[in-house]
């Protein structure tokens, strides 16, 4: 099964007193993806009816990952379908293409 490659055009990031916190993924200006974090052990990733991925992660990466939303570009998810399950996924990705090593941060003098 092929790779679903989808690219993070914004982000919106909520964090409530009762509530996980919650990035949604934007993409071609619709909502496209949810990615939450939970103190528990994740989910599998999934599909919900409207296209929209669901991605658990850890509560120990939520810093990591609005790092990379927030500094690099461009960004993308990656997310591998369950063939046996419909709707289940087996895997998803936040990443960033290949950069070259070394890279620096330019200043403005």
């Amino acid at each position: 099964m092929p790779w679903e490659i989808k690219e993070i055009e914004n982000y919106s990031v909520s964090v409530g007193s009762h509530t996980r916190p919650n990035i949604k993924l934007w993409g071609d200006f619709q909502q496209f993806g949810s990615v939450s974090f939970t103190e528990v052990q994740p989910r599998r990733p999934r599909i919900a009816t409207g296209g929209i991925y669901y991605v658990e992660l850890p509560l120990s990466r939520f810093d990591s990952v609005l790092s990379i939303l927030r500094n690099e570009r461009p960004v993308r998810l990656m997310y591998l379908a369950d063939p046996a399950q419909q709707n289940q996924g087996i895997v998803a990705y936040i990443t960033t293409l290949k950069e070259p090593t070394g890279e620096e941060e330019s200043s403005i003098e």
